[in-house]
């Protein structure tokens, strides 16, 4: 699991509070992942950089997760 690009339960757990934390708080969702992409921890940056990249193309987060399915368990 060293270079696999799966997040760990821990950095699941971090990715979906900040996420939860911005989006309440009024951010916006591409705002709140591209904090996550420059701020977040390192393998919670890759992950939420390519979901960055994603969004802004125009895809929904749903699919934008669906895109990463290595990143996240099934």
């Amino acid at each position: 699991m060293f270079w696999s690009r799966r997040l760990a339960l821990p950095q699941l757990i971090e990715l979906s509070r900040s996420l939860r934390r911005s989006l309440s708080s009024g951010v916006m969702l591409r705002d709140a992942v591209g904090l996550l992409a420059t701020r977040g921890t390192r393998p919670i940056r890759a992950v939420a950089a390519q979901l960055n990249r994603d969004i802004a193309a125009g895809w929904s987060l749903h699919s934008a997760l669906e895109r990463q399915p290595g990143a996240f368990p099934p």
